[in-house]
């Protein structure tokens, strides 16, 4: 299921990376760098978002073997 501490240890990476790019302030690269954090935020919750489609549909065909079971027993 999900992983609270190894979500915890990565928003501490990227709280520490934001506090470091606030801290030097405006330098070249430094739009590149927030424009590919965001990049990265947004693939970890599109790759968030497949797993548990996957999951709940996986527990769908769960259901389903289990609901066919209990019409065989009956």
């Amino acid at each position: 299921m999900f992983d609270q501490e190894g979500y915890e240890h990565y928003m501490r990476r990227k709280i520490s990376l934001e506090n470091l790019l606030e801290e030097i302030g405006d330098f070249r690269g430094s739009k590149e760098v927030e424009m590919q954090m965001r990049l990265v935020d947004d693939r970890l919750l599109a790759k968030l978002k497949q797993n548990y489609q996957h999951s709940m549909q996986e527990m769908d065909g769960l259901r389903f073997v289990l609901m066919e079971s209990i019409k065989e027993r009956t």
